[in-house]
């Protein structure tokens, strides 16, 4: 009589994105164009201190509308910027973004938005954000106007990025920023990133076995193996290079390998076009994940270890089990 065994191995699921360690920075987004300075019939604008600097929206402006008066001008380049303390969220897409500002003709203070706004114009400086760190955590720096605007009939604005890969033409904003546009597209509060078999944990199956069908060697022509996909799923368009990892629990010759509960059995994985040997970091290589649902495909190999006597295998069903961990490059 033949006795065989069943093998359930179970692998759970982890992941480490390592995004650095919180820090109490003076982080900011600077580079907003402000006019040059405050024109007769001003409501809620103020030149700063002593009536020097820039011309901005007072705090009540900033919540209530205001108006900058008739004649006012916005030079290009960075004399006359101001640094928004907000964009603690994080953009949509990576990519390249610059700010856009929007102006409405009015004659009353007002708050502007995207859809009254009679024009607008574009910072000059475009920077690079991730959907894997705050906007604020980048410091971006817009660079004032792209346009230098002369003598101006009186108006409000309001500020948006916008993405200039050409992934969308949507206008995003960060809602708690007093100088957004209230209209734009509110941007993400989480960070996109990426979910391994949708959060569960991973199962493999191995059935019934002859414990004189082990092979002393996972390259063994009739080597007993288990292939699936396992899915990894991204919010977004994460962009996030990857390296995926399966813990081992023992060395069996030169093979990192997991160690089951039966003596002299063993798995070993098999990704990435390789296995895990004693001369590698057990890393796999580097994978940028998009927005969307992936596959990655693995090799589980069950072998007898060459030092165990087919005889000394125990019968009977045992199991194993292991972690796979992501982790950012």
């Amino acid at each position: 009589m033949i006795k065989r065994y069943n093998l359930g191995f179970i692998l759970t699921v982890m992941l480490f994105l390592l995004l650095g360690i919180s820090t109490c920075s003076q982080a900011k987004v600077k580079g907003i164009p402000l006019p040059k300075s405050c024109t007769k019939g001003s409501v809620h604008m103020t030149d700063g201190l002593l009536g020097f600097g820039d011309c901005h929206p007072t705090s009540e402006g900033l919540e209530s509308g205001f108006l900058i008066g008739d004649g006012w001008s916005m030079p290009t380049g960075t004399s006359h910027v101001t640094e928004l303390d907000g964009y603690k969220v994080y953009p949509q897409y990576s990519g390249n973004y610059n700010a856009v500002m929007f102006f409405c003709q009015s004659t009353t203070a007002v708050k502007c938005t995207i859809s009254t706004a009679n024009y607008q114009i574009h910072t000059r400086t475009v920077n690079q954000l991730n959907t894997t760190k705050t906007i604020s955590k980048t410091k971006p720096n817009f660079g004032g106007a792209a346009n230098a605007l002369e003598n101006q009939p009186s108006a409000s604005f309001c500020v948006a990025l916008q993405n200039t890969n050409g992934t969308d033409d949507a206008y995003y904003v960060d809602p708690k920023e007093p100088y957004s546009c209230s209209d734009g597209v509110p941007l993400p509060v989480e960070a996109a990133t990426c979910y391994i078999n949708r959060g569960k944990d991973i199962q493999v199956h191995f059935g019934d076995i002859k414990r004189t069908d082990l092979t002393d060697s996972p390259e063994a022509p009739a080597a007993i193996y288990k292939e699936i996909n396992i899915p990894i799923t991204c919010t977004r368009d994460a962009g996030i290079s990857l390296k995926m990892a399966i813990l081992f629990t023992s060395l069996v010759g030169q093979y990192h390998t997991i160690s089951t509960t039966a003596t002299g059995v063993n798995i070993i994985p098999f990704y990435d076009g390789h296995f895990s040997q004693d001369s590698d970091n057990n890393q796999g290589e580097s994978t940028v994940y998009q927005y969307g649902i992936h596959e990655k495909n693995v090799r589980f190999y069950l072998f007898r270890d060459p030092d165990v006597k087919v005889k000394d295998i125990p019968l009977g069903p045992f199991s194993a089990s292991s972690v796979m961990i992501l982790t950012e490059d």
